[in-house]
């Protein structure tokens, strides 16, 4: 015997029977789901990307200022955002020999270019 109840066996064929009735094709049902899934995982803002987009960087006047006062480059920045791992949205870092080295980034709506707004460096914790 089985351990199913007859409420269970009657939900499964009223389903089955729902899939198959005319007019409402599982094919079309299962398009629909689909449709819907995808813009809700392609949302905007709907996840934060694990790798950030890789077309030409721009760097701000901000980002000069302090990338002089704490000693690093616009190479140091290019190394972190090309090689280093998303920690936050629009922040990442990479992790060398005794220290790290992060930026915050944003892109550009208008040109949707990559541009890095701040930059430092500390000990690895």
């Amino acid at each position: 015997m089985s351990n199913v109840s007859f409420a269970t066996k009657k939900r499964a064929l009223d389903a089955l029977f729902l899939l198959y009735w005319p007019g409402m094709g599982w094919y079309e049902e299962l398009q629909q789901v689909l449709k819907t899934a995808g813009v809700q995982l392609t949302a905007h803002g709907a996840a934060t990307p694990t790798r950030p987009d890789t077309k030409e960087l721009q760097f701000t006047s901000h980002f000069q200022e302090t990338a002089q006062k704490r000693g690093l480059t616009e190479a140091d920045a290019k190394d972190v955002y090309y090689h280093g791992s998303v920690v936050k949205r629009n922040m990442m870092v990479k992790k060398y020999n005794g220290y790290e080295i992060g930026i915050y980034y944003f892109v550009a709506s208008e040109t949707g270019k990559p541009i890095i707004t701040s930059v430092w460096k500390r000990g690895r914790r």
